[in-house]
This record gives C-alpha cells, sequence and structure tokens, in this order.
C-alpha cells in the first residue's frame, strides 16, 4: 500500500492519477495554508471538504474531493488544532466496506503503533479541530 506522502507528492503513473491526488494535495494545501474548508461533523452533506466519519468517538476524519470523478479520501486523526496526521489515502471507488469500517481501523492502528501515549483529539466543537472552518 503506497504511502499517503506518495500518493499526493508523486510522482504519478498516468495523467489521471496526477490529477486525481493533484486534487487531493490541493484540498489539503489549502488547509495547511490556513485557507477556508467546508467541514461536516455529523449527517452527511456531500460538501464538505473535511468530515468526521461516525461513530464520532473514534475520531477519524477525512479529507474529501468532490467534485470531478475519480474522488479521493484521505483519512487519519487530529493531534491538536490544526495539526492532522494522514495514515491512509485511497479512491473513493476502492472503498468497499460499509461506513468506512476498514479504513478507521487502519487509522486507528496506525495511530496507537505510532502515537501511544498520545490520544487523537476528540469530543470538542469543531473549531478546536481546525481554526478557519465552516459547518455544512
Amino acid at each position: 500500500m503506497p504511502d499517503v506522502a506518495a500518493l499526493l507528492n508523486g510522482p504519478w503513473e498516468t495523467e489521471e492519477d496526477a490529477r486525481m491526488w493533484g486534487r487531493a494535495r490541493a484540498t489539503i494545501d489549502r488547509f495547511i495554508g490556513g485557507g477556508l474548508l467546508a467541514v461536516r461533523t455529523s449527517g452527511k452533506s456531500v460538501r464538505a471538504d473535511l468530515a468526521l466519519l461516525d461513530d464520532p468517538a473514534e475520531a477519524v476524519w477525512e479529507f474529501r474531493t468532490k467534485v470531478e470523478k475519480p474522488m479521493t479520501r484521505v483519512f487519519g486523526h487530529f493531534f491538536e488544532q490544526d495539526h492532522f496526521i494522514a495514515f491512509l489515502a485511497c479512491r473513493r471507488d476502492a472503498i468497499k466496506t460499509e461506513n468506512w469500517t476498514t479504513e478507521k481501523e487502519i487509522c486507528k492502528r496506525r495511530w496507537r503503533s505510532l502515537m501511544t501515549p498520545y490520544q487523537p483529539l476528540k469530543g470538542v466543537p469543531t473549531d478546536d479541530y481546525i481554526s478557519d472552518c465552516f459547518e455544512v
């Protein structure tokens, strides 16, 4: 499984991969640069750039590309406000589990293996996760 940095930074094998992962990188660059993001912490709004997955107690988030197919997802956890650690990236159409069960388990397992004894940020208002956002 390629690591997140390799998928976001290339080099890519095809033009389609370059466009697809370039869009994902642009969304994450907007977050890194302090740009405004549409955030979803509940419900199913498709307009979100960043979404907290169900069950919120698991504290797994996804950066999403959503306009042009193929779409991507970058999964991870927040360590503290504006500090997101990405553990997994994949094409949206490659996700086969319902409710992202496998992807959430991978993120939680990678967090435990790399970040113990620290816990991901959870159970706080949206603006405690990300400083420049609006809820959708």
